[in-house]
């Protein structure tokens, strides 16, 4: 197994394995910004947006939307389907983690037959 650039781990075959933990897409921004050298409020300011919400983005905070992935594909030249796609995964990781957690406590108080 190994862990590509975008945080998918693959299996000996290049598949992608369910990560257990959800990276938001904030992380990759964060990431895009720093190899670009661009900030936070630079990037606020050409989105159109307040930096809060950049810094609400990054934290995994606030969701990647169409239009947020469309302004930073405008602004950042990375395409917006990535950034969908990219929330999208993060929310469905989301979401089996917290069904892996409520089944892990039902079992933990089921009955022993």
């Amino acid at each position: 197994m190994e862990t590509n650039r975008n945080h998918m781990v693959l299996d000996e075959n290049g598949r992608e394995i369910f990560a257990h933990t959800p990276i938001p897409p904030g992380e990759h921004l964060e990431e895009e910004l720093e190899f670009i050298g661009m900030t936070e409020r630079e990037l606020a300011d050409k989105m159109g947006m307040s930096e809060q919400a950049i810094s609400e983005l990054i934290k995994g905070e606030m969701a990647v939307t169409q239009d947020i992935a469309d302004k930073l594909e405008l602004v950042l030249g990375v395409p917006s389907h990535m950034w969908v796609n990219l929330e999208a995964r993060y929310q469905r990781t989301l979401a089996v983690k917290r069904e892996r957690e409520k089944v892990r406590r039902q079992a933990e108080i089921a009955p022993v037959r």
